[in-house]
Parts: structure tokens; sequence; C-alpha cells
């Protein structure tokens, strides 16, 4: 067993160790869902800036090749004007120059263009696989999720069904003594009437008494009769017990004695005793039935849950020489005896009195830990309701962070062809410019190409024919 404090009321409470198990373990769910929640939140900022960064770098990336492409075109411009300028004084020299240069070009040219393109694929998968981390880390964190919350609803479920159980199991105690209470009854009867072979002695004895006696002296040899009777086995049977005379007048009428007894300073019965005596000779002889409506309003006046009328009236009535007679039919919790039977009926009052106040202790707090179980079950599903709704909000975010990533994807692709779209007519262009000649230049233009000759000739004779020199810029 494990004792549990109750934060609010201070109130110390035993559970089983099961349920004290499972309780822990809501808990630890409840903390996990919550570290949980937090890491999702952190995974998907860590993805969002990881993101931010990687399209960062590559719009830098791809800003700075733009640049540099830009510059070198520029450069290729102006070393075509360069070279232009310079055909003039070009001689044989300068052929074997531009030669090894347009070579030289073309190689580099070439192996920048291969190592651009191996940096673009290499960039490329490296995010892919980023990509694909972290699709598989979402997945995982979904089923994690699930777990958890499965596990939380069959805890709750065996903590039900447990509740159910001893529910049912006190109902089953509860019958058990119904059952044993009523057998204790029929016993208790069975020897009242065995008593009642003593019942002639007795009568004849109070009859040789009462002969004695006078009108009052009658009525009070009866009170000090059970007061004697009671005071007997106060210590034993009755020690925290309260038996005296009713000294409270209320509204003109009192009883004659009230019997209250405690359990932990707590009342759980109390009756109102009415003593009912005449002499055999009296000429106008009282009948029980007409002391009931007063005995009745005497109980109600000092708040008494029994009321007994302890009489010898109508010593010949076979009903009231019985035993105990109920007579709750007519007036509640109000019942007949004869003198002998007076510290019988306050035992079997007080004993199952006892009983039903034990297990109304036990139905009470059952009722309130029922009322606890209720409370708890409430905030588990209070719990349940936003993690499920924290889990939806969670999955709509990452589906919009998943169709984020895929456009993304998708502009790095176009980004990526539009690139190689470049890298082609950069590559064009560097053809175009190798295969660039005086000859070409001067297509369709005799008056410059016939000057271009006659400088050549008058410059030096034996020069060879350069109208096909490649213009190749230099580096």
């Amino acid at each position: 067993m494990k004792e549990l404090k109750c934060p609010n009321c201070n109130h110390v409470f035993q559970v089983d160790d099961d349920v004290f198990e499972s309780l822990a373990a809501q808990v630890r769910n409840a903390a996990f869902a919550e570290e949980l929640h937090r890491a999702e939140e952190q995974l998907r900022r860590q993805a969002d800036a990881d993101k931010e960064l990687a399209l960062a770098k590559k719009e830098r990336e791809l800003q700075s090749m733009l640049d540099e492409r830009d510059r070198k075109l520029a450069d290729a411009l102006a070393q075509n004007r360069l070279t232009t300028e310079r055909l003039k004084e070009a001689e044989e020299r300068k052929k074997l120059e531009l030669e090894a240069i347009r070579r030289e070009s073309e190689a580099r040219l070439s192996e920048t263009a291969g190592k651009k393109e191996a940096e673009k694929a290499n960039a490329i998968a490296a995010k892919d696989r980023e990509l694909a981390d972290l699709r598989a880390q979402l997945d995982r964190a979904d089923d994690t999720k699930r777990m958890a919350l499965l596990e939380q609803q069959q805890a709750a479920e065996r903590e039900s069904r447990d509740k159910e159980n001893t529910i049912t199991g006190l109902q089953l105690k509860m019958e058990a003594f119904r059952r044993e209470t009523e057998h204790e009854i029929a016993a208790l009867k069975e020897r009242h009437s065995l008593q009642l072979s003593e019942r002639d002695a007795t009568i004849e004895l109070y009859k040789n008494f009462k002969a004695r006696l006078s009108t009052k002296g009658i009525g009070e040899s009866l009170e000090v009769h059970c007061s004697d009777e009671f005071e007997a086995i106060r210590a034993v049977a009755f020690p925290n017990a309260v038996f005296g005379k009713d000294n409270e007048v209320a509204e003109g009428t009192k009883g004659d004695f009230i019997f209250r007894d405690y359990i932990d300073g707590e009342e759980y019965i109390s009756i109102m005793f009415e003593m009912k005596n005449e002499a055999d000779n009296t000429a106008a002889p009282h009948r029980n039935e007409e002391f009931f409506a007063k005995l009745h309003r005497d109980r109600c006046k000092k708040n008494c849950e029994y009321a007994v009328l302890v009489t010898m009236l109508e010593p010949e009535s076979e009903l009231y020489n019985k035993g105990i007679v109920d007579v709750s039919h007519r007036y509640e919790k109000m019942f007949v005896i004869r003198p002998q039977f007076f510290i019988s009926l306050i035992g079997l009052l007080t004993k199952g009195a006892r009983t039903a106040f034990a297990y109304k202790r036990k139905l009470a707090a059952k009722e309130e830990e029922n009322i606890s179980f209720v409370n708890f079950r409430n905030k588990i599903l209070t719990i349940q309701e936003g993690i499920f709704g924290n889990y939806e909000k969670a999955h709509a975010s990452i589906e919009k962070s998943v169709k984020q990533i895929d456009s993304s994807i998708k502009t790095l692709n176009s980004l990526r062809e539009e690139l190689l779209r470049w890298e082609k007519y950069m590559r064009l262009a560097s053809d175009k410019a190798g295969g660039l000649t005086v000859k070409k230049l001067t297509y369709g233009n005799p008056i410059v190409r016939k000057a271009i000759e006659s400088a050549e000739t008058a410059s030096d004779p034996e020069s060879p024919d350069i109208s096909e020199s490649p213009l190749i810029p230099s580096e």
C-alpha cells in the first residue's frame, strides 16, 4: 500500500500498489507528452532555421556565380575589344601566343565548368539527404506520440475496471452483512421465545410487587428497575454511552429516559424510552397504544433515532408478551417491549447501528474516492483532449512545413535548370569567341579587309596571312 497526500486538503489516503503505479505512469506519460511537444517545437524551429540557412546559402552561392559570370563576360568583351585594337600590330609571334592562350583558356574553362557542376550536384544531393532525415525524424515523433496516447488510454481503462470491481465487492459484502443480520435477528427471536416460559413467574413476581406499592410507586419502580439493569452493564457494554432521565420539558411534555452512544466522539444511535406501569386493580386500565403518539412526539422533539415503550400494561396480551414488538408501521422506528427485554433491545439496536455506522463510513470514504476518481478521469480526458488538439495542430504545421520544403525543392530544381542553361549559353559564347577570326570580322566589308592586308604587306612582305587567326582574349 502507498500513501498519497492531497495538495488541496492535505488529506492522506492509501492506495494499492497497482493504482499507485498507474497514477505514476500517467504522470510520467503527461511529462513525456510535454517533453515530446517541446522536442517537436525545437525540431520544427531547427528545421525552419536550417531551411532558411540553406536557402540563404544557395542564394549567396547563386549570386556569387552570377557575379562571376558577369565579370568574366565583361572581361571577355574588354579583352575582345583590346585584341581588336592590337590586331593591326600583331605579327607571327602573336599568332603563336594567341594559339597557346586559346588552348590554355579552353582547358581552364572546361576545368572550371566541371568543378562548378560537381559542386552544384553535391550541394543538391546533401540538401536532399537533409530533407529525407528530417522527414524520418518527424515520422518517428508521430509514432512515439501515438504509442504514448495509446498507453494512457489503456491505463485509464484498467483503473476504471479496478474501481468497478471494488464497488461490486463492497456491494457483495453489504448483501452478506444483511443476510447475517437477518440470521442473527431470527436467532434472537428464537432465544426470546425460549424465555417466554419464564414470563409467568416474572409476571407473578411483579403482581406481588405491585400489590405492595402505591400508584406512583408502581410507575417509579419500573424506571428504577430499568435504570439499575443498565447501570449493571454500563462499564462493560456501553462505556461511552449517556443514559439518564429526560429532564428537559419541550412544549409541555418530556420522556422518561434518553440513551445516546458515541464512536470516536460521533453519535451513532439515540433512543427515547417511556416507562408505563399500573396496578392490577386499576378501575380503568390503560392501553399501550394510547402512549404511542406522545412517545413519537417526544422522540422527534429530542432528535432521537428510536422510540421504545417499556410497558407492564395489558399483561394478558399475547402480542406484547411474545417479546419485542415492532410498531414502525404506525410510528417510525418505534418498539414496545416488556422490562425483561430492555437490555436485549438496546444491545440489538446498538449492534446493528455500529455495523451500519462502520459501513456508512466506508461508503462515505468510497464515495469520496469515486468522486476523486471521476475528477481524476475528467482531468485525464481534458489532458487527452489537449494532447489530441496539440497533435492535430502539430500535424497540420508539419504538413504545412513539408509542403513548404517541397516547394523549396521545386524552386531549387528550377534554379538548377536555369543555371545549367546559363552554363550552356556561356559554353556557346566561349565556342563562338574561340572561332572568331579576322576574315569573319571583315566579311562583307572589303574596304576594312583591304586596309588590313595593305598594312600587313607594308609591315612585313613575308608575314603570313592572319585572316584565319582566332580572336581569343589573353588572360
